[in-house]
């Protein structure tokens, strides 16, 4: 049997600055379902508050690439309300039930929709798909950009099934309760794995100026070369927190865009330059000691790093700043 209902398309385009998989399989999720064009990308980034905050792993052997794609449980039903549906998530799958849930898969494929899959490992480098088709036992899916790739039952380790339509929120009041939840977002405890917001800024700052490379050597290709593109030698270390900070350049968007909506939270002027700053340090980071091409024996040569620390540190104080306007302000 072969059964493919939705077309296919590229979900996360990276040179427009999508980088966050979850958003984007939601994107696509409502437009098969009829939904506003509202429902992109940038608006579940913003929703997610994936383009609010950065994150850091304490572990050099890990990565976290935004909250979404590390803490969906903790934020899915408000993700799902607010575009008024109902849901099903399964992330603890025992391998005895995956029968049923392949049954479930293709029974929501037959009547048009699509399912939000997580694949991979659960730990470096998972990724949440769109399964879309499937003929005998393989399915269809797109992955960021790629499109129609094979996956098998086995390869999935968290399953997203939208449900009934019910009562949606009024984008105005969307929006307004999203910026109200990022000093929640930007200041989330810390774990004994993660950071966010400010201390997600100076633990990465630091790393470069503590031990914490010391005794990494150059050759030990298992810690430095994690990214699938080898020419990222230094990946959890460094790239992947550049690539949050540029991803994150839509939070201006959303800032604006929420002003427009609910034109009374004037605050939100004083709110955008302080992401400006933020994303800013994006480019004036990859310009200094080779950006997302640095050396491993650069990374741990603390005075070659000591003015990326410093430009780090200085994106972490506009969290400070950000939290500041939000106990003076509002």
């Amino acid at each position: 049997m072969n059964k493919i209902k939705q077309k296919p398309r590229m979900i996360c385009d990276g040179m427009k600055g999508q980088n966050y998989l979850f958003n984007g399989c939601m994107e696509y999720m409502m437009e098969c379902l009829g939904e506003s064009k509202e429902y992109d990308y940038w608006f579940f980034s913003g929703i997610t508050g994936d383009s609010f905050t950065q994150l850091y792993c304490k572990n050099i052997h890990d990565m976290i690439f935004c909250y979404s794609d590390g803490f969906l449980s903790k934020i899915i039903k408000k993700i799902f309300d607010t575009c008024g549906y109902d849901f099903d998530y399964y992330n603890k799958i025992e391998e005895n039930d995956r029968k049923t849930y392949d049954n479930m898969i293709k029974a929501y494929i037959d009547n048009g929709i699509p399912v939000i899959a997580k694949l991979g490992k659960e730990r470096i480098w998972t990724e949440y798909c769109i399964i879309y088709g499937y003929e005998n036992d393989k399915y269809y899916s797109i992955c960021g950009e790629n499109i129609e790739r094979i996956v098998y039952s086995e390869q999935y380790f968290e399953l997203i099934f939208v449900k009934e339509k019910k009562n949606k929120l009024l984008l105005a009041d969307v929006y307004k309760n999203c910026i109200l939840d990022i000093p929640q977002i930007i200041n989330l405890p810390e774990t004994p794995e993660y950071a966010f917001g400010k201390k997600a800024f100076k633990y990465w700052a630091n790393s470069f100026q503590n031990t914490t490379f010391d005794n990494v050597p150059v050759e030990n290709n298992d810690i430095w070369y994690t990214h699938p593109d080898k020419s990222f030698s230094h990946w959890n270390m460094h790239g992947n927190y550049l690539c949050i900070l540029g991803t994150n350049n839509c939070s201006i968007g959303f800032l604006e865009k929420a002003l427009s909506f609910n034109a009374d939270m004037d605050f939100i002027k004083d709110l955008i330059p302080l992401y400006e700053k933020i994303n800013n340090g994006f480019y004036e980071l990859i310009k200094m000691a080779g950006g997302f091409k640095i050396k491993p024996q650069d990374i741990k040569n603390k005075k070659l790093m000591k003015p990326i620390t410093e430009k780090i540190n200085e994106l972490a104080d506009c969290c400070e700043k950000i939290n500041n306007i939000f106990k003076t302000k509002i």
